[in-house]
């Protein structure tokens, strides 16, 4: 079931919006548009955190390259 709420336009956007949606699907366009706001609000948190473990994990990745680099330069036998 769906909640009721109240929301406040600007005339100029309310009217916008009046030229675009029918009278009967305005509620309808709102959801449409909060959810895909709130899935893109999501997304960009998801990249960031993404992109933060990413640049952690780099750090990890080098410092275990200096780790084994004295292992890496030794004569394996052929």
């Amino acid at each position: 079931m769906g909640v009721r709420t109240t929301i406040q336009l600007d005339e100029e956007l309310m009217e916008r919006v009046r030229q675009i949606v029918p009278t009967r699907g305005f509620n309808q366009f709102v959801k449409e548009a909060v959810a895909a706001r709130v899935a893109s609000i999501e997304r960009e948190r998801i990249e960031r955190e993404m992109m933060q473990g990413y640049i952690a994990q780099r750090a990890e990745r080098e410092e275990l390259n200096r780790d084994w680099e004295q292992v890496d330069v030794e004569d394996w036998p052929e």
